[in-house]
C-alpha cells in the first residue's frame, strides 16, 4: 500500500473517540476511550476533547462533565 495516497493518518485514540461521539450514552465508549488516553499519556487531550464539548453546552455537556472529573480521578496519584 502506498501510504502517500491517505489523506490523513487516523490515531488510535481519534477511532476510539469517533466511537466515544457516535454511542455518547454507552459507558463502554467513554471507559475504552479512556483507558487507552490514560495507558498513551495522552489524558491532556482526552480532557481538551471533553471540555470543549462541555463547553459547548448542549445535551452532552452534562456526561462531557462527568468524564473530565473521572479524568482527573485517573491522573492523580494514589495518595
Amino acid at each position: 500500500a502506498d501510504d502517500a495516497a491517505l489523506p490523513m493518518v487516523t490515531s488510535t485514540l481519534d477511532v476510539l473517540w469517533k466511537n466515544t461521539l457516535d454511542h455518547w450514552d454507552d459507558d463502554k465508549a467513554h471507559a475504552a476511550f479512556l483507558e487507552f488516553a490514560a495507558a498513551k499519556g495522552e489524558l491532556p487531550e482526552a480532557a481538551g476533547r471533553y471540555r470543549e464539548i462541555k463547553d459547548a453546552g448542549g445535551e452532552r455537556s452534562e456526561m462531557a462533565a462527568k468524564k473530565l472529573s473521572a479524568i482527573v480521578t485517573i491522573a492523580m496519584p494514589p495518595i
